[in-house]
């Protein structure tokens, strides 16, 4: 179940991404880079 839930949300993830221009575009792979970065960092410093 957890597969199919995962395949349908990244689905729509990667469909909703389809009509962007460039700037959106590069906007949401900042906020996804920001996003990753502080996971490490609070991981690292266990906070």
């Amino acid at each position: 179940m957890k597969t199919i839930i995962s395949s349908v949300v990244c689905v729509a993830l990667v469909s909703g991404c389809a009509g962007m221009n460039e700037t959106q575009r590069d906007t949401g792979t900042g906020a996804a880079n920001g996003a990753v970065a502080g996971a490490v960092l609070g991981a690292a410093t266990s906070g």
